[in-house]
């Protein structure tokens, strides 16, 4: 019954035409999307972990959850020109610590540059790069803690500098009993990207402009069912963006005019749950079905579906895995199709 339940669970949202993604708009959004089918399959409910593997850029503190040499990569099918692929790598560190080291791309290809006048100058290309090291400790049966360091830059514009961000994560997970587990993380601490267009525009019309990651805090559960066939996530996390705000000012003075910018400080908040599961249905094959609300302020837009399987191959060397997930974007206008390819190495 509980099989029959989940499959028909599954089909409903992959069969959902209400599905959008999340709002968007902050820096380096493409490190929220996702990274991977399988965490992506379950809603991005995975910050305390589970059966879907070790992928510390949800919660450094799974490192050390690993048993043997796992890598994972990843490539996405989009529309618009759009491009985005990951590697993910981790190994245990006997006898209770773990490293995993991870890489994430975005691109969007092919833009039609032209005049004011509409005439056609060349095609361009943006994208987006975060590496990341994170290093994770068992520190007794039940508790784990770990950290993420991080390097990302962008380039958006080939006459402006590519900026270079440095971040940290902190994570902890508590294995509560055999079936349930609690994890919680704070992200993108002290993150942001500097702007300088004076190279563009010289000394007097330079513009210096500071983008600021949105610090994310995250905390969630993991329930183990059916003798560890099913699992039930669950992710609450709530996110502060700060932004620098331009405003101009005119003030007179000795009966003259001047216009002065001033740079402000603003922030802003909101929150999202995201909800998931993951059901062995054969030694060989695992099918998932997740839900993320998006900004809760804007549920009824903000809000996705998706689904997905993996598939484990025949196969003693490696013991290769295929992972895949259909995501539908905003307001319907396209599908996101992505795949992965897992091998776990043994001794």
């Amino acid at each position: 019954m509980n099989r029959i339940l989940f499959l028909l669970f599954a089909g409903f949202l992959l069969c959902s035409n209400d599905a959008v993604a999340q709002i968007g708009g902050a820096t380096s959004a493409y490190t929220k999307m996702g990274s991977n089918p399988r965490t992506i399959g379950i809603g991005n409910a995975y910050v305390s972990g589970g059966a879907e593997g070790v992928y510390t850029i949800y919660n450094p503190a799974m490192s050390p959850h690993i048993s043997g040499k796992q890598i994972d990569l990843t490539g996405a099918a989009m529309t618009f020109d759009r491009r985005f692929a990951g590697l993910t790598a981790a190994l245990p560190l006997p006898p209770n610590a773990g490293l995993s080291l991870n890489l994430l791309y975005a691109g969007v290809y092919d833009f039609d540059g032209r005049t004011q006048s509409g005439y056609h100058t060349n095609s361009f290309n943006t994208h987006d790069l975060q590496m990341s090291a994170s290093f994770g400790i068992q520190v007794s049966e039940k508790t784990s803690f770990g950290t993420s360091l991080k390097f990302q830059t962008a380039r958006y514009n080939e006459d402006v500098k590519a900026p270079i961000g440095f971040g940290i994560d902190l994570g902890l997970i508590y294995r509560y009993s055999d079936n349930l587990r609690f994890g919680a993380a704070v992200q993108d601490l002290i993150t942001n990207y500097v702007w300088d267009t004076q190279d563009v525009y010289g000394t007097v019309g330079s513009n210096q402009r500071t983008e600021k990651m949105p610090v994310r805090l995250k905390a969630g559960a993991t329930y183990a069912m059916l003798e560890g066939t099913l699992y039930l996530y669950s992710e609450f996390e709530h996110r502060t963006t700060s932004a620098e705000q331009l405003t101009r000012e005119s003030q007179i003075n000795n009966g003259r005019i001047f216009v002065r910018n001033v740079t402000e400080t603003t922030r802003s908040t909101a929150q999202f749950l995201r909800l998931g599961s993951s059901y062995e249905i054969h030694e060989r094959a695992v099918i998932r079905a997740g839900w993320q609300s998006g900004d809760l302020d804007y549920i009824d837009i903000g809000q996705q579906f998706s689904t997905g399987f993996t598939i484990r191959l025949p196969f003693d060397l490696y013991q290769p895995e295929i992972d895949y997930v259909v995501l539908r974007e905003p307001n319907g206008v396209s599908w996101m199709h992505m795949f992965s390819i897992r091998l776990n190495i043994t001794e």
